[in-house]
């Protein structure tokens, strides 16, 4: 070792990006598995727009404030951005006949590294980001900004499901069928407006069913939900 003393550095590096794609290539397979057991459950053709009360809920809202969290996808989106920036700039800084000279590869490169510090920002902020509810009204915590809305300035709670079309198997040219993409909680005003919207379903469930069923005693807003 003593021959070769950048031997343990180099060894490191390639052990933490060996670490960080095996990560990326288990959560990937974790991903398309958890869609095609959703892609097995709903029609080739997305049922349409059709619109839902939920019916109100048996339990009493809490006598205090409910603090949710965001899903995974809140953080893991711009997580997943920054590793493929990073490694993405690496391999660029190391191999920049990758895009056939160093003057197109290397400010490629600066770019890719100069944007995964605001995904690595981006995903901090999803992970940490809070929905405060009380009697009074919704608080939505992000990062350093916070976002007040008042029970009397919303008229609908609508949750949402938005689908997407998509081959069942890219390799074979399987049959298209439609999946829900994203599912989002968003909060209107009496014209239909969005005031506020965030991926669902929040955090942990419990916490998340019970603000569910305290929107219709603390705003008499209706919930309903978009299939």
């Amino acid at each position: 070792m003593e021959d070769f003393p950048l031997l343990v550095p180099v060894l490191v590096l390639f052990a933490a990006m060996a670490a960080f794609v095996g990560l990326g290539i288990y959560a990937g397979i974790r991903f398309v598995a958890r869609n095609r057991r959703e892609r097995g459950a709903i029609p080739i053709s997305p049922p349409g727009p059709l619109i839902e009360t939920r019916p109100p809920g048996s339990h009493p809202p809490p006598d205090g404030p409910l603090t949710l969290r965001l899903g995974h996808n809140a953080w893991w989106r711009p997580a997943s951005w920054a590793l493929g920036l990073g490694v993405g700039a690496y391999l660029l800084f190391t191999d920049p006949e990758a895009l056939w000279t160093a003057w197109i590869a290397w400010p490629a490169a600066a770019a890719m590294a100069l944007a995964a510090p605001f995904k690595l920002q981006a995903a901090w902020r999803g992970a940490h980001a809070r929905l405060v509810a009380t009697s009074e009204g919704v608080t939505f915590l992000r990062g350093s900004g916070e976002n007040r809305i008042a029970w009397r300035s919303v008229g609908e709670v609508r949750l949402m499901n938005y689908w997407r079309r998509g081959k069942e198997s890219l390799a074979t040219g399987a049959r298209t069928v439609s999946y829900i993409e994203r599912r989002t909680l968003q909060l209107r005003d009496h014209d239909g407006r969005v005031l506020l919207e965030v991926d669902a379903p929040l955090r942990p469930a419990e916490g998340y069913a019970a603000f569910l069923d305290a929107v219709l005693v603390w705003s008499a807003a209706p919930v309903r939900e978009q299939k």
